[in-house]
């Protein structure tokens, strides 16, 4: 058999987060770094959903509760409403606990949760209620974030503020990031600033920040006064069933945290706070941040930071025959923090999915068959430049005519969207 070696170096250049074959940014949905005052004040309390209970279970042995509004609608939580699309993507999750190979090419191509290119979010205001309050809120964001709010003209993308939430006792609602096409801050009445604030940091594409994956480094959780339909406002990330990242430690004053207690979370009669502190310094007594806290402000910039990534291949090629054709391929990576590839190194700690797959069962009159190899979470911290990823193979066998075989396949493996 004849071997042939060939070396090709950073065929590929990406900005973390598009497609497949790129790596997805790591979405930020609980991102703090230091606490701080802001004096924005007014009331949040979340809201109790009202509808259908559906329970989820991955294959990493946690649960999701999601409710089903009579509308058709999906919260997660009390305050986050779930597109079709998202919906689709937990429940693709769940059959992957109970089936080895599945056709995931749409997984791989979708983010959990989008950013806004640009970091420009175009709107409209739909709730004349509460016009000063909107307007004040997305001041405050843009004095503080470089996150950019445009009245929208005819641009595809958009989010309006109206009213009122498909859960009826809700103070308000909104879609985690940019959903795509028309999206809704639905506010229920005369609402306060903290609660636009709040909503807005949904679409921006923060979670809540108890959902930290460290948390239980900082505060016990007491499921026992949670219901269930609150559940998944007070699991992290990880129990619900979606990939994120954290920095800093438990911010105490953020916007996106809740309070220690809230009677409309827990059961009748229990007044146990549903959040506790850990560290006997601290009060036990402690309040969502009335604005952006620094550690707020610090997420949203650290989440909105591009990361490049430039993908290097060689590849080895084994010539059996002019029927045959075998190569393998290394793959590994290298991540920048800056489009000139001149600074090595992601700018923040970000986690992705290593995908590796074989498309099998290649011939003249049948499809291919889609297997999964590998399908990996993994992180890379701040400062890391390199990642090998590991060899990719092909194995095309030809007939007289020059028709696939079966028994062919070939493999691809890449970086993927985290969600």
């Amino acid at each position: 058999m004849k071997k042939k070696k060939i070396f090709t170096t950073s065929v590929k250049t990406l900005v973390l987060g598009i497609l497949i074959l790129s790596i997805g940014s790591c979405k930020k949905q609980s991102l703090t770094v230091e606490p701080s005052n802001k004096n924005v004040n007014v009331s949040f309390t979340p809201p109790s959903p009202v509808g259908k209970l559906h329970t989820l279970h991955f294959a990493n042995h946690s649960t999701l509760h999601l409710v089903e509004t009579t509308t058709g609608e999906f919260y997660m939580g009390g305050d986050i409403v779930l597109s079709k699309e998202q919906v689709n993507m937990l429940m693709n999750d769940t059959l992957k606990s109970k089936k080895s190979s599945l056709h995931l090419n749409s997984t791989f191509n979708t983010d959990f949760t989008k950013l806004w290119p640009n970091k420009t979010i175009y709107y409209t205001i739909d709730n004349p209620d509460n016009v000063s309050t909107i307007n004040a809120a997305i001041a405050h964001w843009e004095s503080n974030t470089a996150i950019r709010f445009v009245q929208r003209t005819n641009q595809a993308n958009y989010v309006t503020f109206t009213c009122c939430p498909q859960n009826g006792n809700a103070a308000g609602d909104s879609e985690i990031g940019m959903k795509g096409g028309q999206q809704f801050i639905r506010l229920n009445g005369v609402v306060s600033l903290q609660t636009i604030i709040h909503e807005i940091g949904h679409t921006v594409g923060l979670f809540h920040e108890q959902q930290r994956a460290d948390r239980d480094l900082y505060v016990y959780i007491n499921y026992s006064n949670i219901k269930s339909s609150f559940t998944a406002d007070y699991d992290t990330y990880i129990q619900n069933n979606k990939m994120g990242a954290e920095t800093g430690p438990y911010d105490f004053n953020s916007v996106m945290g809740y309070d220690y207690y809230y009677s409309s979370v827990g059961y009748a009669g229990n007044t146990s706070p549903q959040i506790q502190p850990l560290n006997p310094n601290l009060p036990s007594y402690f309040f969502q941040g009335s604005g952006l806290s620094a550690g707020d402000i610090e997420g949203v910039r650290l989440m909105y930071t591009p990361i490049y990534v430039t993908y290097n291949i060689t590849e080895t090629v084994y010539e059996a025959s002019e029927f045959v054709d075998n190569r393998d391929q290394e793959v590994s990576v290298n991540f920048w923090a800056d489009a000139a590839h001149t600074i090595p190194g992601s700018p923040r700690s970000v986690d992705f999915i290593i995908y590796h797959t074989r498309d099998t069962g290649a011939d003249q009159y049948n499809g291919p068959i889609h297997d999964i190899l590998q399908w990996t979470p993994s992180r890379i911290n701040i400062g890391d430049s390199y990642l090998y990823l590991g060899t990719m193979q092909q194995r095309m066998f030809y007939n007289q005519r020059m028709d696939l075989e079966p028994g062919s396949y070939y493999e691809s493996m890449g970086l993927t969207q985290v969600h």
